[in-house]
């Protein structure tokens, strides 16, 4: 009788939440599903971003530790295993006489390449931003050494600093000077190595900082301009402040400065909107959120934000209008023509930017100049002094001379495999991990993205001795997977790519999502297409970098027909000293033409994917 009743009541029970809605089931029903939302993001993150990340964690995080094991034990490459050493590795760097010659010497070569880089980088960007005609070509030039690969660049200044038949001696004897041993003398070798570096650096830097030159409003430096401010003092209290990594935060710094009249959320913001935000550019607010003037809100427009008044800024009374307001309007002709946006710096030309855009020139012309003249040049030519800038007459013999004596025909071959596959596999990964990064859900996704910048400090010739040993026991020496696979992860690239990303409208992603647009078809059409100057760059950078790789090809290849085009100039070099510069400098060009080219016609894209990468709605 009660197992009856009991269940005549669940079955009353029952039919009573059959008739009104069940709240709780609507709610478990509807957390279950974003659940399921997030665990597909999960999947959906470790599909895109962990192959590049197990790459970075493979070919750049696992030779360190590998290094700092194998610091402590004595190893011969041959035996089976490694054996214990304790500190005995380090007593004997540290007690080694060259030592301390080689870490002074590496403190001096970086310090001075730094810093001369990055001041006079600047200049260069404050030279560029003047638009005066012809600065875009120069601009080309200045960028030009960081597409040429290290061999090459070593094989022109190799030439300029001959002290029998090189530019070095030229100018030297100018002045009445004999030109110092260069390669042969160790202080001036030093000193040989800093002016190259800077030289293949210094263009590069001038694009980034020129970059960030343009995206300051002209709007500001014309009210400083108004105010009677000169440019030197435009640059020293605006344009470097503005420069400053103090002034260009992500937006999810913790430490970015509040809108007054706008908090990080309902709770209480610890005092975080009282201060003042100096620069209106720098808010990181998505587009239609208006600050409230008089106080802050929640739920709509119901309840105030509790806490004290002065932790806010008060609201600006604003005036009351009376009388006539007093105009004066003056009709012109081209008010409705467009007008060329104005660099934050242009003014009428000055005499000093037209000789500085001139002097640039030269020191980039000049070597590149010698070179392919020197490619073109008898050997009569080359080895009369003084030297003739102008060649006599010009022959094709060095090109043949420099085919016959390496297989260049095979390292090109090579060279184009390697290059065009490790570029696509980079842009690949880039993208999907940027993707990841900027659009999909995942635990501790910020210690990962941290964990993939990390990659960017390790230097490329620490890993060499652990990537190699990898590669081996991979048996994929000698291949194209072996030149390919240890450069495929990409750190820089993913930066880069994930920095624009985030500066895409919101909307139209927004309306892709709504319309069903799944992941992949999202990024094929509207994130690529939307993202085409960063993808290019991004795509430059890894072409350059694989085409122009010497080190790694060098010492995981040990046949000539694995070779590429960079190590071919070895077989140009004589062993006795003596140099065929013509059969050299035609090798050399070998070796950068390709590159060039794909530089040239892609160049404009990278100060567009450089500043959009810069910037974050």
């Amino acid at each position: 009788m009660s197992s009856g009743v009991s269940d005549l009541e669940s079955g009353s029970a029952l039919s009573v939440s059959a008739r009104r809605p069940d709240d709780t089931g609507q709610k478990a029903s509807g957390q279950q599903a974003a659940a399921r939302r997030r665990r597909r993001g999960y999947l959906l993150f470790a599909a895109f971003a962990m192959p590049n990340l197990v790459l970075i964690a493979v070919f750049a995080y696992w030779p360190i530790i590998q290094n700092i094991y194998l610091s402590f034990t004595t190893w011969d490459f041959i035996s089976p295993a490694a054996e214990w050493a304790g500190f005995l590795n380090y007593q004997a760097l540290f007690s080694s006489w060259s030592f301390p010659d080689v870490l002074l010497r590496t403190l001096v070569w970086v310090v001075v390449v730094v810093v001369v880089t990055l001041v006079l980088g600047l200049a260069l960007a404050m030279l560029f931003a003047q638009r005066i005609r012809g600065t875009t070509s120069v601009q080309t030039l200045a960028f030009a050494p960081h597409v040429l690969s290290g061999a090459a660049i070593a094989t022109i200044w190799l030439f300029i600093f001959d002290p029998n038949h090189g530019l070095s001696r030229m100018v030297f004897e100018a002045f009445g000077a004999t030109s110092p041993a260069w390669t042969n003398d160790d202080s001036w070798a030093l000193w040989a190595l800093i002016i190259v570096s800077i030289w293949k650096g210094l263009g590069f830097v001038a694009i980034v900082y020129l970059v960030g030159i343009q995206q300051i409003p002209s709007e500001v430096l014309e009210a400083a301009r108004i105010d009677g401010a000169g440019r030197w003092t435009q640059f020293r209290r605006m344009i470097f402040p503005l420069l400053s990594p103090h002034h260009v935060l992500p937006g999810h710094h913790p430490d970015d400065l509040g809108l007054p009249g706008v908090r990080r959320d309902r709770h209480d913001d610890q005092r975080r909107a009282r201060p003042l935000h100096d620069h209106a550019e720098l808010v990181h607010l998505r587009r239609g959120v208006q600050p409230h003037q008089r106080r802050c809100l929640q739920r709509g427009l119901h309840d105030h934000v509790r806490g004290a008044d002065g932790d806010h800024r008060p609201a600006v009374p604003i005036r009351r209008a009376e009388g006539s307001l007093l105009m004066t309007v003056m009709p012109t002709a081209a008010a409705t023509e467009p007008t060329r946006p104005k660099s934050p710096t242009s003014r009428r030309t000055p005499w000093w930017g037209v000789l500085g855009l001139v002097v640039t020139a030269l020191i980039f012309l000049l070597p590149i100049y010698l070179f392919v003249t020197t490619a073109f040049k008898t050997n009569e030519d080359i080895n009369t002094w003084p030297m003739r800038l102008i060649p006599q007459s010009l022959t094709l013999e060095n090109f043949v001379t420099a085919w016959e004596l390496a297989p260049f025909g095979q390292f090109l071959v090579n060279s184009v495999v390697v290059a065009a596959v490790g570029t696509v596999l980079k842009v690949v990964l880039a993208v999907f991990t940027a993707y990841a990064f900027a659009f999909l859900p995942f635990p501790g996704k910020r210690w990962l993205f941290v964990f993939m910048l990390g990659a960017l400090m390790v230097p490329g010739h620490v890993t060499l001795l652990v990537n190699y040993i990898t590669v081996g026991q991979l048996n994929l020496l000698n291949t194209y997977a072996g030149l390919i696979l240890p450069g495929v992860a990409s750190a820089f690239g993913t930066f880069l790519l994930h920095q624009f990303f985030r500066s895409l409208p919101y909307e139209v992603l927004e309306a892709a999502q709504i319309d069903g647009s799944g992941h992949l078809r999202t990024i094929w059409s509207f994130i690529l297409p939307m993202s085409r100057p960063a993808i290019i760059t991004v795509g430059l950078i890894a072409l350059i970098d694989e085409w122009n790789n010497f080190v790694w090809p060098l010492i995981v290849t040990n046949s000539v027909n694995m070779r590429t085009l960079p190590i071919g100039l070895l077989y140009l070099k004589e062993n006795d000293g003596i140099n065929d510069w013509g059969a050299l400098m035609a090798g050399t060009l070998f070796v950068v033409l390709p590159v060039t080219i794909v530089f040239l016609l892609a160049q404009r894209y990278i100060v567009a994917g450089l500043a959009g990468s810069a910037l974050r709605r």
